[in-house]
């Protein structure tokens, strides 16, 4: 009620956002996944659940994650620091045929919005029976079955998702350290 409130008043300053998220307190992770999963769990989320599961195990990468079976609200400041923390964001949407899938997917959109507003790596994700508006066709997979959600995702993460698959934490200062020997060498 706050945010339509300040929406509505069009109260868009930077004391808003402190006074919900305080940012300056907040710290980005570089190994980090903030996933939001479906609010209506199907078999291609579990799939996606359980790999991402797997992924952040194998690669050490902290992973949060918004399951509504577990809580079915949480706090805007958890969203926005998180959001704000977290080096990769994806973000379940309901298929079109789902009854109640449209103020589902307006919070959700709410929130890919925020993480693109904070220049985050955002990937949506709906099954194919979901008619996407023209502005998320970059960020968006839409999938026939897990298999093929497990497959999309895992190319994106490959592509898009560099510095949650480097060996350090610091993933532009390999790239650098990279840049400089090959420098080196091609002055030899």
């Amino acid at each position: 009620h706050d945010l339509q409130a300040a929406l509505k008043q069009k109260l868009y300053n930077n004391d808003w956002m402190n006074k919900h998220a305080k940012l300056d307190t907040l710290k980005p992770r570089a190994k980090s996944i903030f996933y939001m999963q479906s609010q209506r769990p199907n078999q291609a989320s579990l799939d996606l659940t359980a790999y991402l599961e797997m992924l952040s195990e194998e690669k050490k990468l902290e992973m949060i994650s918004e399951n509504r079976s577990e809580v079915l609200y949480q706090p805007i400041y958890w969203y926005f620091s998180n959001i704000y923390k977290s080096a990769v964001i994806i973000i379940h949407f309901l298929g079109s045929d789902i009854e109640g899938y449209l103020p589902v997917n307006a919070f959700n959109s709410f929130w890919a919005g925020i993480a693109c507003g904070f220049n985050k790596n955002v990937l949506l994700i709906a099954p194919s029976k979901y008619r996407a508006p023209l502005d998320y066709y970059e960020i968006m997979i839409q999938y026939r079955d897990g298999n093929h959600l497990v497959d999309e995702v895992s190319d994106w993460i490959d592509s898009s998702g560099k510095c949650l698959l480097a060996e350090t934490t610091d993933f532009k200062e390999n790239q650098t350290k990279e840049q400089d020997e090959e420098q080196e060498l091609n002055l030899l």
